[in-house]
């Protein structure tokens, strides 16, 4: 094969190619590449990865106490049953219970609001 062909199969497969590297030797890390037991054990890896990631989302994921709808139909869950905001502190019933508090919150981007569908 010419260098440009197996140039662009390295680029294909997303392998990192030397700059002064022979065509025996692209060729070799191409090889590697599509080796079926490599790509088995890889995907089998990928697998492990995006379960241990949804787990970790499930664990860290925040608890709604109380949930406020905005004018605009934008629904939010506060994640504290205490809140800090100004110097002042709230229960997430008082918070939600103050429109005023609660696009105060919006605008600053607080950490104890979550998005809700």
């Amino acid at each position: 094969m010419k260098k440009e062909d197996l140039l662009a199969r390295a680029q294909e497969l997303e392998i990192t190619v030397p700059e002064k590297a022979t065509n025996e030797e692209i060729s070799n890390l191409i090889m590697i590449a599509e080796h079926p037991l490599l790509k088995a054990e890889i995907a089998e890896k990928d697998n492990v990865i995006e379960s241990l990631e949804k787990q970790l989302n499930s664990t860290t994921e925040a608890k709604v106490l109380a949930t406020y709808v905005f004018e605009d139909k934008t629904k939010v869950g506060i994640t504290s049953n205490s809140i800090k905001f100004k110097r002042q502190k709230f229960t997430a019933k008082e918070a939600v219970e103050n429109a005023e508090l609660m696009n105060a919150m919006r605008n600053s981007g607080s950490i104890h609001l979550k998005p809700l569908k």
